[in-house]
């Protein structure tokens, strides 16, 4: 991966597996190569796509996915933005009904790609005059109001030229558009409840939708505090190869090439259920499929989402799903499930459960025409709501099971690889078979363990003392995994051992699985 950087060279991207990463930039850690080949510079922006400067992204990928965008020529462009202006034209009540969700995302993608290409062009004339060059694009995708009034002009230019709307807005509020605000007022156009015809009802829709930062529609409710940004991806999950192969082939390929998928008569997955033991990594698998597609991750539990008072649950709920729309498309992680979602039918279930339950049902239902994932995660899965299993609801389910010798043994070493470690291949078998029954938790745990005894033996020495077998094997037995397992009392009762997804989550971020 190639980026043109503030300094007019290019640096070539890989990544890291033993030295620190020189930059970060989102979810991905590269080191750098340069190159002041101005030919090079040029094929590496028209084909990465990507502007950098001093290792900030200032053009953002729009489609929002985990392929990079290419930058479009000037041909590509007009064709793109005449391609969209009849597409708008046409875009009815009737035209609507008649048209494929997913012809109606591409429309909106089209829109999109358009304005951010339009500002992309401008942000590549200028970095090739660095004397004079400014940072068109800010942090998110943001075009930033510092800036001249060359560019405001351009850009109005630019869309002035492609659609009627653009004459009506202030060149201001233009250069605060971002991708995602241009993807809503595109979708607004298509909705079903009202069909702005003409120039001055999309200016209004538009002008709603751009209006600069600080304003009244960066009031959010408490469910924005939910939000975060993945930071990790399928790379840094280790083992789980099935579970990630299924994602995978369910979830990202469609997302990424829906037109294949439509052409064959298959559409995207809007829920999965994933099942399986505690601490099996069900909440770090559904975080990194966020990192692989680039969407936000918005993670609820029980505790978050409860209250003791009638309606207020099933408030937050559709709070979960108002916020999830406002930043799709993106990604809703729902925590032990089975405890949102139990069988309505139950007899201790109070009122506020039931009307909790009955809006997550809903707002299930409707996500067919939003670009929003749901995951939802078990322990139970046979306590959940007889509605949840449904066809529409959940419809992919991925079984997450206790890990194998294999798979614990590679997650061991994943635990281990950063840290000061003697220890013999010969031994790695032995803690394979030991750790029988382990979750994925677990074994972090005991990488964790062996770690602090280790740093005793340090004190206690006076010098530095590396991870020996000896450590691990003692931080195994002294879990309650091991004791369950054997009948042996467990060395040390006060263990970092945790039984629940969510615990870990929170814990420790970086775990591995």
């Amino acid at each position: 991966m190639a980026y043109l950087c503030a300094d007019g060279s290019v640096r070539q991207g890989y990544r890291l597996e033993d030295a620190r990463p020189l930059r970060t930039l989102g979810r991905i850690q590269y080191a750098w190569d340069r190159t002041t080949d101005d030919e090079q510079v040029r094929e590496y922006v028209t084909s990465a796509g990507f502007l950098v400067r001093d290792g900030q992204m200032v053009a953002a990928n729009v489609a929002a996915t985990l392929h990079f965008e290419r930058v479009l020529g000037t041909e590509q462009i007009e064709e793109f933005a005449e391609a969209c202006e009849t597409r708008a034209e046409e875009i009815t009540s009737e035209a609507a009904a008649q048209c494929s969700p997913a012809r109606l995302r591409a429309h909106a993608a089209d829109a999109v790609e358009f304005v951010n290409n339009a500002a992309r062009g401008a942000a590549e004339h200028r970095y090739w005059d660095w004397d004079r060059a400014q940072t068109p694009i800010g942090r998110n995708g943001r075009f930033v109001q510092s800036l001249p009034d060359g560019f405001h002009i351009e850009l109005r230019d630019a869309l002035k030229a492609e659609f009627d709307w653009a004459s009506h807005a202030d060149a201001t509020v233009l250069a605060n558009i971002t991708p995602k605000q241009v993807r809503a007022v595109v979708r607004f156009q298509r909705g079903d409840q009202k069909q702005p015809t003409t120039p001055d009802d999309v200016s209004d829709e538009m002008s709603e939708a751009v209006r600069p930062a600080g304003g009244d529609d960066q009031t959010s409710s408490d469910a924005e505090q939910w939000l975060c940004e993945p930071d990790i991806t399928f790379d840094d999950v280790a083992a789980m190869h099935e579970v990630k192969d299924r994602l995978q082939q369910t979830v990202l390929n469609p997302l990424r090439d829906p037109d294949l998928f439509e052409e064959y008569g298959l559409g995207t997955i809007n829920g999965i259920l994933l099942h399986g033991p505690p601490g099996t990594g069900k909440t770090y698998v559904s975080r990194a499929l966020a990192g692989e597609l680039g969407r936000p991750f918005l993670r609820i539990t029980p505790a978050n989402v409860t209250s003791k008072f009638v309606g207020k649950s099933a408030d937050n709920v559709a709070k979960v799903f108002e916020v999830a729309r406002k930043h799709q498309p993106s990604i809703v992680f729902i925590d032990e499930l089975d405890a949102l979602g139990t069988d309505r039918s139950a007899t201790h279930n109070t009122q506020s459960e039931r009307q909790m339950q009955n809006q997550l049902l809903m707002e299930l239902a409707e996500l067919e025409a939003d670009d929003v994932v749901v995951i939802g995660a078990t322990n139970k899965l046979d306590e959940l709501d007889e509605a949840l299993t449904r066809t529409g609801r959940f419809d992919e389910w991925i079984a997450v099971p206790l890990p194998n010798a294999e798979s614990r043994l590679s997650m061991l070493l994943h635990h281990l690889q950063e840290r000061p470690t003697d220890i013999d291949e010969g031994d790695l078998g032995e803690f394979a078979t030991l750790t029988d029954g382990f979750s994925a938790s677990d074994i972090e745990s005991i990488a964790n363990e062996a770690a602090r005894r280790a740093i005793e033996e340090t004190y206690d020495t006076g010098t530095r003392q590396p991870i020996a077998a000896r450590h691990l094997r003692s931080a195994i037995e002294a879990t309650d995994s091991y004791s369950d397992r054997t009948g042996e009392k467990p060395e040390n009762q006060n263990n970092t051992n945790s039984d629940t997804d969510s615990d870990e989550f929170d814990r420790h971020p970086q775990m591995s699985l």
